[in-house]
């Protein structure tokens, strides 16, 4: 029972979050009106709902960093924040994945699981739209890619916060 509900429940609060989040992104940008007329553009819905699952943590950490130490990037708090939720969407999914998990192995695998659902959802969303031909093995290749380090990545954190085995 452990494993299904840790994955389950991580699932609900990773598109949860990720939702939530981005409807206060779209609020702070002022920008939320629009956001819920075009939601029916499978391309707003996969980012909306998996969103991070399709980007690299480093990609963002070092986003977040260029954005922060350098003037190369204009500051933006709407991009800052959509960075910084970039990464505590998943965060808090895989902690919350690691807390319900009864071992280790559930509670990495619930996360990881959880990662390759939401790769599976962004891709069939994104492909439902449709992408031109010469993007179409390079979308593919890199969300699968992506979901997969981000499913290891995250997991560690799952790990780290897991109830400890005494054998």
């Amino acid at each position: 029972m452990g494993f299904g509900k840790a994955f389950a429940l991580s699932l609900v609060a990773f598109i949860g979050l990720n939702f939530g989040l981005v409807i206060i992104i779209e609020a702070i940008g002022g920008t939320i009106g629009e956001f819920f007329t075009n939601l029916a553009d499978m391309g707003n819905l996969s980012t909306a709902l998996f969103g991070p699952i399709a980007t690299y943590p480093g990609i963002v950490a070092t986003a977040m960093l260029t954005m922060l130490l350098t003037d190369a990037v204009p500051f933006d708090l709407e991009i800052l924040l959509g960075l910084i939720f970039y990464i505590v969407a998943p965060l808090l999914a895989s902690i919350l994945a690691g807390r319900l998990g009864e071992n280790r192995a559930q509670c990495f695998g619930a996360w990881f699981l959880v990662a390759m659902v939401s790769m599976g959802g962004y891709l069939t969303l994104t492909l439902i739209v449709g992408v031109t031909a010469d993007l179409l093995m390079i979308t593919i290749a890199g969300v699968i890619l992506s979901g997969v380090i981000n499913g290891f990545f995250y997991g560690c954190f799952a790990l780290l916060v897991a109830r400890s085995e005494f054998y």
